[in-house]
Formats: C-alpha cells, sequence, structure tokens
C-alpha cells in the first residue's frame, strides 16, 4: 500500500471513529433528557393523582405537559429547529405555570393545623423545588 493510501485509510478510520463519538454522544443527550422527562411526568401525574381539587391552571399544565411531550418526540424524528424552538416554549410555558402554581395562597394554612402539617408542607415543598430543578434542567440543555 502506498504512502497516500494509508493516509487515506488512517483519515477514514478518523472520520467513522469521530461519526460514533458523534453519535454516542447525541444519544446520550437524548436518553438523559427523556429520562429526566419521564420523571417531571411521574411527578406531575403523581401531584394530579392526589390532588382532588381540579382547577383550570392545572388543566392548562397538563395539556402544555402533553404538547411538550409530542413536541420532543416530532424534534426527535425530525431535528427541525422551529419544532425545537416550540419544545422550548412550551418548557418555558410549564415552568411559568409551576412558578404561578407556587405563588397561589393556601386555603388551609398548614401553619395552623400543627406540626404534622407543617412537615407535609416541607416535603412537598421539597418535591416541588426538584420538580422545577428538573424542568430547568430541560430548558437549559
Amino acid at each position: 500500500m502506498s504512502k497516500r493510501g494509508k493516509k487515506t485509510f488512517l483519515l477514514r478510520k478518523v472520520l467513522i471513529g469521530a461519526a460514533i463519538a458523534l453519535f454516542c454522544y447525541l444519544s446520550a443527550l437524548f436518553f438523559y433528557q427523556y429520562v429526566t422527562y419521564q420523571k417531571v411526568k411521574g411527578q406531575l401525574n403523581a401531584a394530579y393523582a392526589s390532588s382532588q381539587n381540579q382547577s383550570a391552571t392545572l388543566y392548562r399544565l397538563f395539556s402544555t405537559f402533553g404538547e411538550a411531550d409530542n413536541l420532543f418526540r416530532l424534534y426527535t424524528i425530525d431535528f427541525d429547529q422551529p419544532t425545537y424552538m416550540q419544545y422550548k416554549s412550551k418548557l418555558d410555558t410549564i415552568k411559568h405555570v409551576i412558578d404561578s402554581l407556587s405563588a397561589l395562597p393556601i386555603e388551609n394554612n398548614p401553619l395552623l393545623q400543627g406540626t404534622d402539617a407543617i412537615r407535609e408542607k416541607d416535603l412537598l415543598a421539597d418535591e416541588f423545588a426538584h420538580l422545577k430543578k428538573n424542568i430547568d434542567d430541560l430548558v437549559f440543555l
């Protein structure tokens, strides 16, 4: 094999290796986003199941979450930039709705109901903070 043939062969190996590494990186990125998305979805479903009071804000939150799910799936198929921007916009909307829900006044103030209610409120606050962090991670990835 000539010198030129060896260089071409080496260049092909490097390019194929780089393409495989890039594919693995993108696959890992999408897998991470999907796992994070499933965690958020599970938390929202748990919040929905535990809540007997259904409001327009919760309906809006869940419908927006479903739309974001559909846009994410569409983006993973065609990698269209406008689809990604719509997906990112839906995640921003979800974050805004969650922030607005956290600012609502509580009808039955747990501080007036004893220490058990305070512990429950702390657990809910931790879950809310975790949910908000997951949404932020999805937005900034």
